[in-house]
């Protein structure tokens, strides 16, 4: 089991910091997300020094804790590490070894997706890869659709992996998409798909650009908080 070390925070708190030693790692350093806190450290250092150097970094990290519980309490509920969103929902992963094949089952009963991968050491390559064809897959209806709806036509559409963005459109035409948009609701998908396509009539977000997005989707902007809220959750470490 990982060892951990104790933290006292204000309020009469407490919480454990994950520790994990690298053999790449010259310098103890501490990491947070969602997930929770962790410090990285020498495989030589002694214990009592990462101890202490936690501890002197507890200002830090009551902040950086406090930030992360305001987000859980938005997105209601712990987050655990084997979870992954797909189309909008939270399903465990398991990774299991095949030596002959790699494909994924979706479970919506057990709410659990199963990959199975021919290297588990390399099982997150394979996970960006399912998510960019389930993300294919949807994309491949709803933009020619919308498109279509719309009256906005497009050049062409390509799915990358993009680092803070959900999309993007150029002056000709061009759209492009996030790969792991199937994280997503598909009604905020929906959304995704028209403020792109707008773009091809309003490069800008001006206000006569969100007038054309809400005659297309209503409630954009219930839309748009989805995005706010979990978009966090939207990634795969």
């Amino acid at each position: 089991m990982p060892m951990s070390i104790e933290v006292l925070l204000p309020k009469d708190r407490a919480i454990s910091v994950e520790l994990r030693r690298s053999k790449r790692a010259k310098y103890m350093s501490l990491h947070a997300n969602i997930y929770g806190i962790s410090i990285v450290a020498p495989t030589d250092q002694s214990i009592e020094s990462i101890s202490e150097f936690v501890k002197s970094k507890s200002p830090w990290i009551y902040k950086i804790y406090e930030h992360y519980s305001n987000i859980r309490e938005k997105i209601g509920g712990h987050i655990h590490k084997d979870t992954l969103l797909f189309r909008g929902k939270r399903f465990r992963i398991r990774i299991t070894k095949d030596r002959n094949q790699e494909y994924a089952i979706v479970s919506d009963s057990l709410q659990q997706i199963t990959f199975h991968v021919k290297d588990k050491r390399s099982y997150k390559r394979y996970l960006r890869k399912w998510y960019g064809e389930q993300t294919r897959d949807i994309l491949d209806e709803k933009v020619p659709l919308t498109s279509r709806r719309l009256s906005i036509p497009y050049a062409s559409f390509s799915i990358k992996q993009l680092k803070s963005r959900w999309g993007s459109c150029t002056k000709d035409g061009k759209l492009s998409f996030n790969l792991l948009l199937s994280m997503l609701p598909l009604e905020v998908i929906d959304y995704i798909i028209v403020h792109e396509l707008v773009h091809r009539i309003e490069f800008n977000h001006s206000k006569k650009f969100w007038e054309h997005v809400a005659s297309a989707v209503p409630d954009y902007k219930e839309r748009r908080k989805w995005l706010r809220t979990f978009n966090i959750l939207v990634r795969i470490d």
